[in-house]
């Protein structure tokens, strides 16, 4: 017989019975309790009267007249009751509205849900009472199938029959009141199947969906395994259920992933619970093909993400990493984001998104580095996917993750050129500046020539940096100084071009650079540093040769607050350097008087017989003398008078009439 409310299935319904025999151990036993004939006939005579005259009794009124006993165990019991179902049966199939838990409800008062599944061996009421228990009590499955009343394999689509939900249609109203009804009767049928899976019944995930679809329709069978998820300890029961969901049908993975995150958005669920439903399938080295079904869903899930920030919802960027990392590795987040990258529109994102990657997790900078070398991407993409901190002031732990950072990216930039690709010096001065600004390019520089592997190239970058951006030469200085760098080391950081004749231009920016350079050596011995005069003139030597040193000294005799200085520095060179005392070019092309050339030339005061130092001053006047008449040479004037005076005040009168004494002595 059918109780339910509406749909009535075929009276028998499946075959899901152990079987159809009566379960009684004693057939004469049952003979000696069975009531007379006559009055069971007498019964059943008022129930057909009540029928067959129209004359309509309340279930319940009827329910309570037949005064059956506590248990239902008694054979007149279960004649009354299988009366009372009959008539009950009768009544809905006109359309008499009287509920299942109703009716559950007056069984009740007469009998425990144990003693209802034990009256469920009469054959005659067994249909009815087993699809009644099931409907309020499906975790009694088990004990119905330890007992022998129902089948221990039954089919999802056979429990469904036995559901209540099998009398109702699908959905076609928006009465979110009506969904969660049809959510509640499918739940009771889905307890009902992984219970009988739990008691050793084979029935695949695959088999449940196909009930779910078939029966409901791929709208309401998403929608109910979203609901489900709210059920305590479902939520990873329903995400495979989802997944699986999703993957059926290959050629309709685009529509089914619409619908299912329209659902998810509806109903507010986190991006982090959404990706755990996506049928993301894992990915082999060789597997094109799956990388591209992956970067497609993955793909779907940040138009999601995107959607729910949309509603107001909170998501960071910080979640949509951890989230990647948490449910794929770090390994597959890092290959995800590289494949985004090559998507126009997410470039940027994705570089973003790389930063918190490799911030969280520090350990996948060479693992990000490799792929970017696969991927041959410049380093100044590169750059921007290191999340380098801004520098604030001494903060130690700042400068060294950022010197771990830039030292990383060093490496990188070798690993690329390595492979054949072309990125200079001066492209990596350009990167610096352009991703963090002139001062903190700078300053990584400066962190760098600590490294001893690492100084000269750091110096070239520096020279390059400060040729590049000139009013960088100043705060490279400042930087030197807080670093206590010797004003030796300085000068090769500062890009002095090689003179060449008169090219003003040139020359300019040599003499500018080397002004701001004693400008650095007078702030280098202010700090109470050591730096003489003669390491002045040696370090000019030494950079640049004898003869720039000397051009350099003669530039600087131009300004009025730097002649004394140049003068002392230019006997320094003449006396260290003895054979730039031929070298009088220079003053002559600038119009020196030998009045003022005197003084550049080292002459040693005479000390009695000295010969040593007798011969240089010789020397060094004889020389002067040379000077003298290649100037009148020019057309200058300088009288034989300005000699003597020369003479007299740079020696004075005793040392001008030795002087004067000697070469008359040694000129023929």
């Amino acid at each position: 017989m059918d109780i339910t409310a509406s749909v009535a299935p075929s009276p028998l319904g499946p075959q899901v019975f152990a079987s159809n025999e009566t379960k009684l151990e004693d057939q004469d036993s049952e003979e000696r309790v069975r009531p007379p004939q006559q009055f069971l006939s007498g019964i059943t005579e008022v129930a057909e009267t009540l029928i067959k005259t129209g004359q309509r009794q309340d279930p319940e009124v009827l329910f309570h007249s037949l005064k059956m006993a506590k248990g239902l165990q008694g054979p007149l019991d279960k004649s009354n009751l299988n009366l009372w179902l009959t008539y009950l049966n009768i009544l809905r199939g006109e359309g008499y509205d009287f509920s299942n838990e109703k009716m559950l409800e007056l069984l009740l008062t007469k009998a425990t849900k144990e003693e209802l599944m034990q009256i469920t061996r009469n054959t005659d009421m067994r249909d009815g009472l087993i699809r009644l228990l099931m409907f309020s009590y499906p975790q009694m499955l088990p004990k119905m199938i330890e007992r022998g009343l129902m089948k221990a394999h039954m089919s999802p689509d056979d429990m469904y029959y036995w559901q209540r939900i099998s009398g109702t249609k699908r959905l076609t109203t928006s009465d979110i009141e009506a969904w969660k009804d049809v959510f509640r009767q499918l739940y009771d049928w889905f307890v009902l199947v992984e219970a009988s899976r739990d008691n050793t019944n084979v029935v695949s995930d695959g088999a449940i969906l196909e009930v779910l679809v078939q029966k409901r329709g791929q709208q309401e069978a998403m929608g109910f395994l979203h609901w489900l998820r709210r059920e305590p300890g479902m939520e990873d029961r329903a995400d495979s259920l989802l997944q699986l969901l999703v993957k059926t049908h290959p050629d309709k993975v685009q529509v089914k992933l619409q619908v299912m995150l329209r659902s998810c958005l509806e109903i507010a669920i986190s991006p982090e619970e959404v990706f755990r439903m996506l049928p993301i399938p894992p990915i082999h080295d060789d597997g094109m093909e799956e990388w591209v079904d992956v970067f497609y869903v993955i793909k779907v899930w940040f138009v999601y993400v995107d959607s729910f920030r949309n509603r107001g919802y909170d998501f960071s960027d910080g979640a949509i990493v951890e989230t990647l990392v948490q449910n794929r590795g770090q390994q597959e987040a890092m290959e995800f984001l590289f494949w985004f990258r090559r998507e126009p529109d997410m470039k940027d994102r994705v570089d973003s998104l790389q930063q918190l990657l490799v911030m969280k997790y520090p350990a996948m900078l060479q693992a990000m580095f490799q792929s970017c070398l696969e991927a041959s991407i410049s380093p100044e993409e590169v750059l921007r996917l290191i999340p380098i901190a801004a520098t604030h002031g001494d903060d130690k732990r700042v400068l060294t993750d950022v010197f771990y950072g830039i030292k990383v990216w060093f490496v990188y930039v070798d690993s690329f050129r390595n492979r054949g690709y072309d990125f200079s010096d001066g492209a990596i001065v350009e990167t610096l500046v352009q991703n963090r600004g002139q001062q903190e390019a700078m300053e990584f520089l400066f962190w760098f020539r600590r490294e001893p592997d690492m100084k000269d190239r750091v110096d070239s970058l520096q020279q390059l940096l400060v040729m590049k951006y000139p009013a960088m030469l100043q705060a490279m200085f400042q930087s030197c100084l807080e670093a206590s760098i010797s004003p030796e080391e300085v000068l090769r950081l500062i890009p002095i071009a090689a003179t060449h004749g008169d090219d003003k231009r040139v020359l300019t920016d040599v003499f500018y650079g080397i002004k701001v350079w004693f400008v650095y050596v007078d702030s280098f011995r202010g700090r109470g540093y050591d730096f003489s005069d003669g390491a002045i003139v040696e370090t000019l030597v030494q950079n640049r040769g004898q003869q720039e040193a000397m051009e350099f000294l003669f530039w600087f005799r131009r300004e009025p607050d730097m002649r004394d200085r140049v003068d002392s520095l230019q006997q320094l060179l003449v006396m260290k350097y003895p054979a730039m005392f031929r070298n009088v070019q220079s003053c002559l092309e600038a119009s020196i008087s030998p009045e003022e050339v005197l003084r550049l030339i080292p002459i040693a005061a005479t000390h009695g017989d000295d010969k040593r130092v007798l011969t240089d001053v010789f020397y060094g006047i004889k020389v002067w003398f040379v000077y003298v008449d290649s100037f009148r040479g020019r057309g200058y004037d300088f009288s034989d008078g300005a000699i003597v005076e020369t003479l007299v005040q740079n020696r004075g009168q005793q040392e001008a009439m030795e002087f004067l004494f000697w070469f008359g002595a040694n000129l023929t």
